[in-house]
């Protein structure tokens, strides 16, 4: 004996040619009542939500637990709010401003470090050497000085007669000044009156030069002795310096410096060939003096 079937299965009726099968609408979900949209709270940022964002990714990605987790993290970090002023401009956190105490601090070890005692003791090498190539300078070798007065005008300390205020800046030969001395060189020694101050004048006469002193009313003439020079200012008037007319013939010993240029206020050398060749005043001292007049030696000491 069969067993009973079941009634057979009824199938659709063919779809006629032209039409399309269309999907039963799902019913729309409920809107809201004002009631229920005015208590749901707003977002206070712009970005969207951790929800929203987590289940697009899970959608699109299919997301793992731990994913999901990083995620939540890390849009409830962003979401903080940072702190801010009234105007809108953020600030640091008080942890995040360092303390006076520990700049003093960081400053304080920085002056114990090794690092700054050895700069410490190169800064002072270096300062005690140039003080000491200083000195050297000065003492031996050149000299920058200031003349004062007018017995060395017009060659220096120009228009001293208009405000008698002028200063020349000069440099100074210390290196062996008393050495191959001509007619004409500046030089620089103590002076007569005051030995603790120096004196500017010119050598008109070396030894064995016969030399009428300026303003002698008899003629006399005298002869500059061996190791000595006559010196004069260049001023005109004789009142206004006090030179070999005054003490005599000065001795080489006592010669400190030659004077090479002005450095101030109107840079220039001092050619004292030029005096040599020129006329006006040089050649009225020139006509005073003359040239090699004796032959002087050395004088003999006797044992």
């Amino acid at each position: 004996m069969l067993p009973k079937q079941g009634p057979a299965p009824v199938k659709p009726p063919p779809a006629r040619k032209g039409t399309i099968i269309k999907p039963h609408k799902e019913s729309a979900p409920p809107t809201p009542s004002p009631s229920t949209a005015s208590t749901t709270p707003h977002p206070t940022y712009d970005a969207p939500s951790a929800e929203t964002h987590v289940k697009t990714n899970l959608v699109n990605r299919k997301l793992e637990a731990a994913e999901y987790t990083k995620i939540i993290e890390r849009l409830s970090h962003k979401a903080a709010p940072s702190h801010s002023s009234n105007n809108g401009k953020s600030f640091a956190s008080s942890s995040e401003i360092p303390s006076a105490s520990a700049t003093a601090s960081s400053s304080s070890s920085f002056f114990r470090s090794p690092r700054f005692r050895r700069a410490a003791l190169r800064f002072g090498g270096y300062s005690l050497l140039a003080m000491g190539g200083l000195v050297l300078l000065s003492d031996h070798l050149v000299q920058v000085m200031w003349v004062s007065g007018p017995s060395m005008t017009p060659c220096l300390n120009e228009g001293y007669g208009e405000t008698h205020l002028v200063k020349d800046m000069i440099l100074v030969k210390k290196w062996e000044p008393a050495k191959n001395l001509r007619r004409g060189m500046v030089v620089t020694f103590p002076s007569h009156l005051n030995p603790s101050q120096t004196t500017v004048k010119r050598i008109i006469a070396l030894a064995g030069d016969r030399v009428t002193p300026r303003n002698q009313s008899d003629g006399s003439a005298q002869i500059v002795p061996w190791n000595h020079v006559w010196v004069e200012g260049d001023v005109a008037d004789a009142k206004k310096t006090m030179d070999s007319n005054t003490y005599g013939p000065v001795s080489m010993s006592l010669i400190s410096g030659r004077v090479m240029c002005v450095l101030w206020p109107r840079m220039r050398l001092l050619k004292w060939d030029d005096w040599a060749r020129e006329g006006g005043e040089p050649a009225a001292k020139r006509s005073r003096v003359e040239e090699d007049a004796v032959k002087v030696e050395k004088p003999y000491i006797g044992a």
